[in-house]
């Protein structure tokens, strides 16, 4: 198992990716981000952060990314309840976001703040 501060990594089965003393290596390019730093190079990324659910290193054309999954709580049209589960695509050596799905009605809902008690 790897770690690096909240992250564990127990299964990391791709070929292409191999771990040694000096680092973490896909298709022989060592990875420069560890996990925990992809939050800090990207703020937007941030505060998606405590929602995760899922985090894996990977090689996506030949390339090292992490593909994070997260579920965020959602009002569509401000009034229906529902969970949006996200996928991140980041590029492990920069911290770049790459490419991010959310569900096809995420553009008609607005967040909603977890930390939020309803009175009535």
């Amino acid at each position: 198992m790897l770690r690096d501060a909240n992250f564990n990594f127990t299964n990391i089965t791709a070929q292409d990716i191999t771990v040694n003393g000096s680092g973490i290596y896909v298709n022989g390019t060592l990875v420069k981000i560890l996990p925990s730093a992809v939050f800090e190079h990207n703020k937007n990324l941030e505060r998606n952060a405590q929602r995760m659910i899922n985090m894996t290193l990977e090689s996506d054309k030949g390339k090292a990314v992490y593909k994070a999954t997260y579920n965020a709580k959602k009002k569509i049209l401000g009034f229906i309840s529902a969970n949006a589960r996200t996928e991140d695509t980041i590029d492990a050596n920069t911290g770049e976001l790459l490419s991010e799905k959310k569900p096809w009605w995420n553009k008609f809902s607005v967040d909603v703040n977890d930390n939020s008690t309803t009175s009535g």
